[in-house]
């Protein structure tokens, strides 16, 4: 674990700031370990949203009995894994036959991601909101 100010001179070598240095030896001192958890995990959260490994979307679901678990199942079917989801009935439009799922979903990759939105178009999920 490396504390942020600590990562600086690594920062500064790889953006090629430092190019006087080229093609020598050189040994970065990286320390720390002064991090709050808190943030360590907003850290790694943001790193799986960047690296495609979680996804949040909205799909719009049937106010049916059984839309909800519909929309679970080709989830699941896509090899995704449903980390949050929150079933949205008041503010979904004026459509009183349809909500929102917003969806957190733990994915492989992007290429996974835009299979998962592909299924769920396919099995007729709109996407109305996809981060």
């Amino acid at each position: 674990m490396v504390e942020g100010a600590a990562a600086t001179p690594l920062a500064a070598m790889m953006s090629g700031q430092l190019a006087h240095l080229r093609g020598r030896r050189v040994a970065l001192v990286v320390g720390g370990g002064n991090i709050d958890p808190a943030i360590l995990s907003r850290v790694i959260e943001k790193g799986l949203v960047h690296d495609g490994r979680l996804t949040r979307f909205t799909a719009l679901i049937s106010d049916r009995p059984g839309g909800l678990a519909t929309l679970c199942r080709v989830i699941a079917d896509a090899g995704a894994s449903i980390k949050d989801i929150a079933h949205d009935r008041a503010f979904s439009g004026p459509d009183v036959s349809a909500d929102h799922a917003v969806c957190t979903v733990e994915t492989r990759d992007r290429a996974h991601i835009a299979a998962l939105h592909r299924a769920l178009q396919r099995h007729g999920f709109p996407l109305v909101m996809v981060k």
